[in-house]
């Protein structure tokens, strides 16, 4: 009897690490910085995965709203013919809905590593840089102070 039950709880303890583990496996990622480079080519479709009053409060620019509750029955919305990134807050969601499309024939996609975390630290760095930039040209030759 206890090899059965040590054996039973093993197997227990297996199925919910691979339920963890699972999603993360084969999964392809893009960071946020290639998507941004992509995006702005044209050579992506970035689909936002978080539900709709997650997308409303915040998110990057051009993208579309399918919401991973509903990706099963909209998936055939998507251009197959273009690559598709799909993003959420972390990256969890959208490497379930990464899975979903894989499993739909869909061959062409990635998910943003970090998801909007790491868009918008991507942003905040950008801007910190240009603001910097913009703030050493504003200075003049011959005042140390910048001018407004």
């Amino acid at each position: 009897m206890g090899l059965v039950t040590n054996i039973a709880f093993g197997l227990l303890a297996f199925w919910l690490i691979w339920r963890q583990v699972a999603p993360i496996i084969g999964t392809r990622r893009i960071s946020a910085e290639k998507t941004a480079e992509a995006l702005a080519s044209g050579l992506i479709t970035v689909v936002d995965v978080r539900t709709a009053e997650e997308y409303f409060r915040g998110h990057i620019p051009q993208s579309e709203s399918i919401p991973l509750a509903e990706i099963r029955q909209r998936c055939q919305q998507l251009d197959r013919t273009k690559p598709i990134v799909l993003v959420c807050r972390s990256g969890y969601r959208a490497m379930q809905a990464f899975h979903i499309l894989k499993r739909r024939g869909f061959r062409n996609h990635a998910v943003v590593s970090g998801g909007m975390i790491a868009w918008e630290s991507m942003r905040s760095r950008q801007y910190r840089e240009l603001s910097q930039g913009g703030r050493d040209m504003m200075v003049g030759d011959d005042s140390h102070e910048p001018s407004l």
